[in-house]
Order: C-alpha cells, then structure tokens, then sequence
C-alpha cells in the first residue's frame, strides 16, 4: 500500500479494485465530450466547451475521487476521468511518483459494462 494525500485526499496508489461506476453521471452523457482533442503528436490536450462541460458533470458526481484516483494510476487512460484531463494526471504522477499499473486483470469496457 502506498498512500499520498492528494489535494484533500488520500489516495491508495497500488489500489488494484475494481471500482463500481454504474451508477456515475458520465453514464449518462455523450461519451464524446469526455476525449479532448489533441495536438503536437497527442500531447498536448486542447479543452473546448464540451471538455469543459464534462468536468463540471464529474464535480457533481459522487464517483469523482475514485474515478481519479482510478485514472491516475493508471497511465494508458486517455480523456477525462473524475474531473481530471490526462495532463492533469501526469503532472499528479510526477509530483507523487506515481509509476501506474501496467497490467490490470479486468479492461476498462469489463469494469463499465454493468
């Protein structure tokens, strides 16, 4: 277990559950605002409205710290989860020394599909 406090939140970064996202707000919204586009060879995220929108659904989700803390380590994740975009999770990464899991034994299409 390795836990850093994150914000106001302290987070499990070897946490390797599932976490339940059935009923999460982003359930319920074109998936489509959830993916910024990008630039420079995809690193570089470039937010528009609809970006924008979905961060504020994930502020008032319930799921929005486990869904980030899900997303932050795990580095092959790309668009916005709890409220974070992809840069945000890599500078989080970078300041806690986070490495991420390379290999999970459920996808992320197993973990949403109920």
């Amino acid at each position: 277990m390795k836990l850093v406090n994150i914000g106001n939140v302290t987070v499990d970064t070897k946490l390797n559950d599932t976490i339940e996202f059935r009923d999460a707000l982003c359930k319920y919204t074109d998936p489509e605002i959830f993916f910024p586009a990008t630039r420079n060879n995809n690193k570089d995220e470039c937010l528009n409205e609809n970006n924008k929108t979905a961060i504020e659904i994930c502020k008032k989700c319930n799921h929005e710290i486990d869904c980030a803390a899900y997303a932050i380590i795990r580095p092959n994740l790309y668009g916005i989860w709890g409220g974070l975009t992809n840069t945000d999770r890599q500078r989080i990464r970078k300041k806690y020394g986070i490495t991420g899991l390379t290999d999970t034994s459920l996808s992320d299409d197993d973990i949403n599909s109920n």
